[in-house]
């Protein structure tokens, strides 16, 4: 789904990225700084402001284009990668 820092389809000469393991990195240090966000948040503000701290993950989820089993199964397989890593 995310591109690797270097997008074939953009430049045909890319070689560079790995969009198989990059994205997960990404995400992993995303997860890491917001944590060290709301630590910081919590010791340092949210006393005084009152505030609340949330996060929202994005991701799509996959429906079977029939009924048939190999379809229920790439759905399944589809939403696994979304959301189990």
């Amino acid at each position: 789904m995310a591109p690797g820092r270097c997008s074939s389809w953009v430049n045909p000469n890319c070689v560079g990225g790995d969009s198989g393991t990059e994205p997960y990195i990404v995400s992993h240090n995303q997860l890491l700084a917001h944590a060290a966000a709301v630590r910081v948040y919590k010791t340092k503000y949210q006393a005084s402001q009152k505030g609340l701290i949330g996060i929202t993950l994005v991701c799509n989820w996959f429906i079977p284009f029939s009924d048939t089993k190999s379809d229920q199964k790439a759905a399944e397989r589809s939403v696994e990668f979304m959301y189990g890593w």
